[in-house]
């Protein structure tokens, strides 16, 4: 990690498949959850970052450790205190253990560590697979239960302690914020509203303190982190109600690592080679066109 320095905080990140330090590891979420509660940017469930600096933008990462490191490296917030990193949906794929286990948890837990290394830069935005989680929601890849070989990772690694451990991450997951605003007008988040659920949208989610009846089904949270296949009416009326210009999410895979399905979204989709990210100066106007052609892919960043 840039500029890393050893803490009571940190955790062995080197310790996949050997036991690891259940209670450290608990520790530190707990830790990364009251920052991002207490984050000074944040109103309600969104973090508005200043005029000034710039954002790196990432999609879904599923896993895959290599796109992680790189992006990491990359941004190298040490060294560039008006640099802000969005991550979102860290789980569910990427390297298995020696016993076909997943290993993605590691990435959740190094993003806490990140929360907690760079408070005011890092922001760790909800994702649908995180609420997954939280209600123990059977996802597949294929015929591959993403779900229950993350549970088996966690056994590995943790033993009889895995529960508690997964307890953490879901206490972290209902600490994040859902979207990142930018002085330019671009909002940020995981996903946004298909146009059915539109009409009985709960537009309060993002102002006011979130309760367990708003991570169950056929919730606005739900609707929102689920939604796909955004028409260009559906985008417009979220845009406006949210009085932004410009939509910048993940959720959606593409083939080419990232879509423009409409004239006010952008899709980024961080997993595997195809992996991109994007990012955006905070100090002057963008637009859709322009952000479009300044999307990149992580894998030509070093490691």
């Amino acid at each position: 990690m840039p500029g890393k320095t050893m803490s009571d905080w940190d955790i062995e990140l080197d310790q996949s498949h050997s036991r690891r330090n259940a209670g450290q590891v608990i520790d530190a979420m707990s830790h990364a959850a009251r920052l991002a509660r207490r984050d000074p940017q944040r109103r309600g469930n969104i973090v508005y970052l200043p005029p000034r600096g710039e954002v790196i933008i990432t999609g879904d990462m599923h896993g895959c450790r290599e796109n992680f490191e790189r992006i990491v490296k990359h941004a190298d917030l040490s060294r560039n205190p008006n640099r802000h990193l969005v991550l979102h949906e860290l789980e569910h794929g990427g390297p298995m253990d020696e016993e076909d286990g997943c290993l993605s948890f590691e990435l959740i837990e190094e993003a806490a560590e990140l929360k907690i290394q760079y408070p005011n830069q890092v922001h760790v935005i909800l994702a649908n697979h995180d609420v997954a989680e939280m209600l123990e929601i059977q996802l597949y890849k294929g015929t591959t239960n993403q779900t229950q070989k993350f549970r088996e990772g966690l056994i590995h690694a943790y033993g009889d302690r895995h529960m508690e451990v997964k307890r953490a991450y879901c206490e972290f997951f209902k600490s994040l914020p859902l979207a990142i605003r930018t002085p330019n007008r671009v909002w940020i988040s995981h996903s946004t509203p298909h146009l059915d659920a539109l009409p009985d949208f709960d537009y309060s989610i993002f102002e006011r303190e979130l309760s367990d009846e708003d991570f169950r089904r056929e919730s606005s949270v739900y609707s929102f982190l689920w939604g796909r296949n955004q028409s260009e009416m559906a985008a417009k009326i979220f845009a406006r109600h949210m009085d932004v210009d410009l939509l910048i999410v993940g959720h959606q895979p593409s083939q080419m690592g990232f879509m423009t399905p409409n004239s006010w979204h952008i899709v980024l989709y961080s997993d595997n080679k195809l992996g991109r990210y994007l990012t955006v100066p905070l100090d002057q106007p963008v637009n859709h066109y322009g952000l479009s052609r300044q999307i990149r892919k992580i894998i030509d960043l070093p490691r």
